[in-house]
Parts: structure tokens; sequence; C-alpha cells
């Protein structure tokens, strides 16, 4: 089986999957301060969570110091939030406070490689480095 097409019909097909692009590319972005920030959210909470614990010692109960630190890491904003690249492989630049002042390891913007899909959303593959946001396009 063969199919060819030429002419106005070609030129058509070829408006309407560049269309779709556009159209998908411009949904993640729509999507970024909602659904990118969530997943991301998630992500970072769950890592200062585990920072302050490891510190924790085993069997006694967690220091109030200790456990407001742990509340404050679950207050995470962010001022800002750019994405380069295409939906398949999207780099991140998200800059975030914990409880509106930066975080106590100094590291208050971090690139991350994500994708986002219509049906599952954000998707959060790893964080990755500054050069990588620099060289995606778009």
């Amino acid at each position: 089986m063969e199919i060819r097409i030429k002419g106005v019909p070609a030129l058509v097909l070829i408006l309407a999957i560049g269309a779709f692009y556009v159209w998908r590319t411009t949904a993640a972005r729509a999507d970024l301060e909602q659904g990118a920030a969530q997943e991301l959210r998630t992500w970072l909470r769950a890592e200062y969570a585990r920072q302050y614990l490891s510190r924790a010692e085993e069997g006694q109960p967690l220091p109030p110091a200790l456990t407001d630190s742990i509340l404050a890491a679950q207050n995470i904003t962010f001022p800002s939030i750019k994405a380069r690249g295409t939906h398949n492989d999207m780099v991140v630049r998200a800059e975030f406070l914990l409880d509106g002042k930066p975080p106590p390891d100094g590291k208050n913007v971090r690139y991350y490689r994500m994708t986002y899909s219509m049906v599952t959303g954000w998707i959060m593959k790893a964080e990755t480095y500054a050069f990588s946001y620099y060289l995606a396009l778009l």
C-alpha cells in the first residue's frame, strides 16, 4: 500500500501537522505555572523533608526546631518558572522560596528535565544543569 499526497492536499497536511505541534507546545507552556509547579513542589517538599529528617536521631522525638524546619519546607512558592524545549523534552528553570525565604542550601534556582502529556500532565525526569536550559531551543 502506498499513499501519495501532492499539491494543495500535501500543503494542507503539512500545515495541519505544524499547527498541532504548535498547539501541543502552547498547551504545555500554558500549564507550566500550575501543573509543572505542582509536580516540582511535590519533589522539593520530599527532598527537604528527607534532608531534615536525616538529621533526627532514630527512636527520639523530633526537636521543635527540626519540626518547624520541616513545616516551613512545605510552603514552597515559585516567583519565576520558565521552560524551553518541546513538550517531550522540556528543561524547566524554577526559582523557588521556602516559606518566603531562600532555601538553607542556597540553591533557589534549579533546572529540571520534564515531559508534558495532555493525559498525564507534567512528569519530572531528573534535575539537570543550567547549561541544558540555555542549549534547549525556544
